[in-house]
């Protein structure tokens, strides 16, 4: 990690020691030398105060299936170990910096460097880069995929220090874990009394900010209720059941071919509590407009929602424009069972932005 200048402050007894060693080997050398002693000050009094209001960010409480908090060590806040594919495993760290941290280019280039890719120039670098917000401050999304590595990450800049969300591991174990990370970040809450953020965003700024992002134009079935953008999440719905039995439709662009198909299925799978499946049984192929869709539609064999209820998942997904976009309907079977035209409806209204 490249370390601001306002870091170095916490190395100077490390400094002031090797100065006095290098001061006994100089004295030993040529005793006869004249021995100064000076008051160097501080390069920057205001380099001290900076630490003083860090803002205050809290890890979520409750984590996605295969998540395990670890004691947080060195210079990570928080840490988790996530079972995923198989007895593939990853690592999830959240580390922040003071400052800038070294700037975007660099940190981005560095991760690229950890999977065996090389460096990208400023515009293709900032070209990957997804512009989000977590808890309504600007996150940059970070999605690299080396031969056998892979990094995804969030950059959370702040006012007076950089947050680092990092997920790392195999690229078919990242793939599975994209919507368990999306829903961690979701769930992240920053305080910003103490430290106001840079690029807080008001609701109507985010919306103008996510047009940076792939974006769609579509037509609200009636009873849907329309929810604020998330992390991944470029649109949002929530549709009403009886008895609270409420469904939730996301629509996710994720670049390039975000993982396999079978990965995919198996994470959704994993969310009603089926065990996984080494082939696809459950995908049809569904014309929807100008593009052909992917579908899966699975239930729960156990009553997940209120101990009485079996959960459905109806998923569409296709590419478009240098994106898999996932278009998602999860709630109480009956609720899906009901609105399942108005989804693909909702689908068959969409416009692409290029």
């Amino acid at each position: 990690m490249c370390l601001p200048p306002q870091f170095r402050d916490h190395n100077r007894p490390v400094i002031r020691n090797l100065l006095h060693t290098l001061l006994l080997f100089s004295l030993a050398s040529c005793h006869r030398q004249e021995i100064r002693v000076y008051t160097v000050e501080k390069e920057n009094q205001n380099e001290a105060a900076i630490q003083t209001h860090p803002a205050k960010v809290s890890m979520p409480t409750s984590l996605p299936d295969g998540w395990e908090p670890l004691a947080p060590s060195g210079m990570r806040k928080a840490s988790y170990h996530i079972q995923s594919v198989g007895n593939d495993s990853l690592d999830c760290s959240v580390i922040s910096f003071p400052g800038v941290a070294g700037g975007l280019d660099a940190n981005v280039n560095r991760w690229r460097k950890e999977v065996g890719l090389e460096a990208l120039g400023a515009s293709e670098l900032r070209a990957s880069i997804i512009h989000s917000a977590i808890d309504n401050h600007k996150a940059l999304i970070v999605d690299i995929n080396g031969h056998d590595r892979a990094t995804l990450g969030a950059i959370v800049p702040l006012k007076h220090e950089t947050w680092f969300f990092k997920l790392s591991g195999s690229p078919k174990a990242i793939s599975s874990q994209k919507e368990n990370f999306a829903s961690f970040l979701e769930n992240v809450r920053i305080d910003a009394t103490q430290a106001e953020a840079l690029g807080q965003f008001t609701a109507t700024q985010h919306q103008s900010r996510s047009l940076e992002r792939p974006t769609i134009t579509y037509r609200l079935p009636e009873g849907w209720k329309e929810m604020q953008p998330t992390t991944m999440r470029v649109a949002s719905f929530s549709i009403p059941g009886t008895g609270g039995l409420d469904a939730d439709v996301s629509v996710i662009p994720l670049p390039g071919k975000a993982g396999t198909d079978l990965s995919s299925l198996n994470q959704w799978r994993r969310q009603l509590k089926l065990e996984e499946v080494t082939q696809i049984d459950d995908l049809s192929i569904r014309q929807i407009g100008n593009l052909k869709y992917k579908v899966v539609d699975i239930s729960s064999t156990e009553a997940l929602i209120n101990g009485e209820h079996k959960a459905r998942i109806l998923v569409a997904f296709t590419e478009k424009a240098d994106h898999k976009w996932f278009f998602k309907m999860v709630g109480a079977e009956s609720v899906v069972v009901r609105e399942t035209q108005n989804f693909f409806s909702m689908i068959s209204s969409v416009a692409y932005g290029e």
